[in-house]
């Protein structure tokens, strides 16, 4: 009703609530996975319809879901297609900081516009290896082709690409290290317990006080997360010490020291 309201073609709503209600879903909840149920609706409101008493109860259950207290004065208000006038109502009424973008949330940056170079470096995530390989290959290929089909044209074998300059190669970045080197920024934050909403999910739930660096990988864990905590060994070979630590400059991690620790 919201989006025929806004004079949205009926024909393309239906299209929408039929890519809705013809999925089903299953939460994770309490460790364990709910039964699946099917979708019926779209919960949206207008903004000039809501209770900001409504918004400010729904901290509650999510503290009780998630054992994490919600912190109101870290908490920011994103507003936008509303009069200054209704703006200034809303963060009157729910005393939250006004937010701007872009901003960071569990790291990744959210923006009204497209993301620029400086903002998707940061970007940490983990790539399967067929993954990896087919990056590499795509590249590799256009480097002596021009074109991204398949071909067996190379005058100079991957690794020696990767290798610096002073040495003959190209310093083509090796995709694969840096993957594993963006990992351990990961292992990073969960060692040094950043004060980020996953790091702390990550330590009530598998960690609970124990000592991240050394403790079995958590079995009943989320692949993403095992691999993490498996990124642990590949780390090792880099440094005996497994000492993360050794590679912030000024209390943040450098991916790029470790890269560079790793290659030859």
């Amino acid at each position: 009703m919201v989006l025929l309201e806004y004079g949205i073609p009926a024909k393309f709503v239906d299209l929408i609530m039929e890519c809705v209600m013809t999925v089903s879903y299953s939460l994770l909840l309490n460790g364990g996975m709910t039964p699946k149920f099917q979708a019926k609706k779209i919960m949206c409101c207008r903004a000039d319809r809501i209770s900001m008493q409504l918004i400010l109860q729904a901290f509650h259950p999510f503290s009780d879901v998630t054992g994490l207290q919600a912190n109101m004065e870290k908490s920011s208000f994103y507003v936008a297609g509303v009069t200054e006038q209704f703006k200034a109502s809303i963060l009157s009424e729910m005393h939250f900081a006004l937010g701007e973008f872009p901003f960071k949330y569990l790291g990744v940056p959210l923006s009204t516009k497209k993301p620029s170079t400086h903002q998707c470096m940061p970007l940490v995530f983990l790539l399967p290896k067929k993954i990896l390989h087919m990056i590499t290959t795509a590249c590799r290929t256009f480097l002596w082709t021009g074109s991204n089909e398949p071909s067996k044209r190379a005058s100079v074998s991957g690794e020696r690409m990767c290798m610096p300059g002073s040495t003959g190669g190209l310093r083509i970045m090796d995709f694969y290290s840096w993957n594993k080197a963006s990992l351990c920024k990961l292992l990073w934050a969960i060692n040094a317990k950043k004060d980020i909403l996953w790091v702390k999910w990550i330590h009530n739930s598998y960690i609970k006080r124990r000592d991240a660096i050394t403790m079995p990988t958590p079995k009943r864990a989320c692949w993403i997360v095992r691999k993490v905590f498996d990124t642990r060994e590949w780390f090792g070979s880099v440094n005996t010490s497994g000492d993360v630590n050794e590679y912030c400059k000024q209390g943040k991690f450098s991916i790029k020291k470790v890269y560079i620790a790793v290659r030859p």
